[in-house]
């Protein structure tokens, strides 16, 4: 099959060597023909043989020595047969022709597999380069692609779309894929990198991840998935940049990559500190996230960059348990959540219970169609931004600044001891299908001044055309605003302090406003304890 024939085991000294003019390989080593024991392969030229200078089984091509001169023939390429590696220190050499990889490449059983800057890895169709194989018991897998930017690493597929690099569940610390171009695989759902591995062992850093592929995947990870570093990369794909669990998703979102379409974050519950970057693309645009489902944080902090889009799925919601939610939106950059294309409606943003880093903050955000299904009634907890407690712990918010446009339900609601401390201020809320806002009496005066609340009840439903207050017993001095809208009171309201030694509570009803008191219902003052109402008019 060759100008020499190399059997297994023999590894056989041809050295300062010309191999030429064969009608097929220069060379042909079977499996397991080289050796690492003493050079056996080198300073040797290849060229002028019809099919190519080199065909090697995939364990052997680290014991080809380094100076091989292989250009001139049929095909300038390695032809690797086989897929396995596992030899302790497996180090391939770049000699200026690609490698071809018929069956892929698996890196296993102990094994370290580096690369030399510039070296080209074709891909047959369908491969993959794999990174340890999950066993019963190990099979660990160390890979070391480091190239650097004016040589870097390639990865391609040779004619059709293969199938990327997998960094499986036994995948070796010291893992790095950097200055690695991974290019040219297909639209499965595994990407052109999948990570499985547990434990947060890899690297990968200025590398391009790029398919013209219709629906391809920049990065998979499956729910168990951790990464050590993701930064400074390119994803050009024509799907999804991402396609991760929430979990982890974080962990891939950086603002020193780049993603060119959008991406995917699967739904699921988060524990801990969770912060999203701005998905930015190489023109500086944003590139929206897509959220699978509802995504959910528990005891920890989610923090939103400014610019952040979020295009959310049909009835989809963002929820927090006594956890701190932080939209750090600005004036030039809000963030945005609204339906993704094809979904009418998304739910809600829900904070329920106190988180330990303290109050949520929501700063010029714009949440569009938010409140659900618009055939469902009102109800508390249908709205844009949804307040409430957890295990008896209420959830405080300040939201400054924000816009809740077309809500189904309320524009926010806030329920059993939950509200603003006087912080949700200056914001707009217009074509709610019900009230702007819906808050029990005693916190009222806690929810904040200067808001645009007018415009809303677009369903014209009675006891809606302001805002709706709930019964309660007001134990706490605040004032009520005039916001341009009624405060529609729907149950009896006791003025009055809790127990006989607390301070007076003192009702400031500001001039304009108005209170519209559904029938039967009444304002009662000093019942028992001490109240004052101060409501004077110009």
């Amino acid at each position: 099959q060759g100008s020499i024939e190399v059997t297994s085991g023999s590894a056989p000294i041809v050295t300062d060597s010309i191999v030429r003019e064969s009608l097929n390989y220069g060379v042909y080593a079977q499996a397991g023909a080289g050796t690492d024991a003493a050079p056996w392969f080198d300073r040797n030229q290849l060229t002028s043989n019809g099919r190519g200078p080199l065909s090697i089984g995939s364990d052997d091509v680290s014991t080809l020595g380094a100076d091989l001169d292989m250009m001139g023939n049929g095909l300038d390429r390695v032809f690797v047969r086989g897929s396995t590696v596992s030899r302790t220190t497996s180090a391939w050499t770049n000699y200026g022709i690609p490698f071809y990889l018929s069956a892929g490449l698996t890196v296993r059983g102990g094994a370290t597999l580096s690369f030399e800057p510039g070296t080209e890895l074709r891909f047959n169709q369908n491969t993959r380069m794999q990174v340890s194989v999950p066993s019963t018991g190990t099979d660990a897998g160390t890979l070391v692609a480091a190239g650097t930017p004016e040589a870097p690493v390639s990865m391609v597929a040779d004619v059709n779309p293969w199938n990327g690099v997998f960094i499986d569940d036994d995948a070796g610390e010291g893992t790095v894929l950097r200055d690695v171009r991974i290019e040219g695989f297909g639209s499965s759902s595994n990407g052109g990198l999948r990570v499985d591995s547990p434990a947060p062992v890899a690297m990968v850093e200025h590398c391009l991840l790029q398919s013209s592929a219709s629906g391809s995947t920049g990065v998979y990870a499956n729910g168990s998935a951790e990464i050590q570093s993701f930064e400074n990369n390119v994803i050009d794909v024509q799907g999804s940049s991402l396609n991760l669990p929430f979990r982890v998703f974080h962990d891939f979102l950086s603002a020193s990559n780049r993603y060119e379409s959008p991406l995917r974050v699967r739904s699921g519950t988060a524990v801990g500190t969770v912060s999203w970057a701005r998905p930015i693309s190489t023109d500086g645009t944003t590139q929206p996230i897509r959220p699978s489902g509802n995504l959910t944080v528990d005891d920890g902090a989610f923090t939103i960059a400014a610019g952040t889009r979020i295009e959310m799925p049909l009835n989809g919601q963002l929820a927090t348990i006594d956890s701190q939610l932080i939209v750090e939106g600005t004036s030039t950059d809000p963030v945005f959540f609204e339906p993704v294309s094809g979904a009418d409606y998304w739910s809600r943003i829900q904070l329920r219970g106190a988180g330990a880093a303290g109050p949520s903050r929501i700063s010029h955000a714009v949440l569009v169609s938010a409140g659900g299904d618009p055939g469902q009634g009102a109800s508390t907890s249908r709205a844009g931004i949804v307040v409430g407690p957890n295990s008896g712990s209420p959830a405080l918010v300040s939201v400054t600044d924000t816009m809740i446009v077309d809500s189904n339900g309320y524009g926010m609601t806030f329920a059993d001891g939950s509200h603003c401390e006087g912080m949700c201020t200056d914001n707009t809320i217009i074509g709610a299908r019900f009230s702007a806002v819906r808050i029990s009496a005693n916190f009222v005066g806690r929810f904040g001044a200067g808001n645009a609340l007018t415009g809303n009840n677009t369903t014209g439903t009675l006891g809606h055309e302001g805002i709706w207050v709930n019964g309660d017993v007001i134990d706490t001095s605040a004032v009520w605003p005039a916001n341009g809208v009624p405060y529609v009171v729907q149950g009896n309201v006791e003025l009055r302090q809790s127990y006989p030694l607390d301070p007076v509570p003192v009702m400031t009803v500001n001039p304009g406003a108005e209170l519209r008191f559904a029938a039967g219902r009444r304002l009662r003052v000093g019942e028992g304890n001490d109240g004052i109402l101060e409501a004077q008019g110009t």
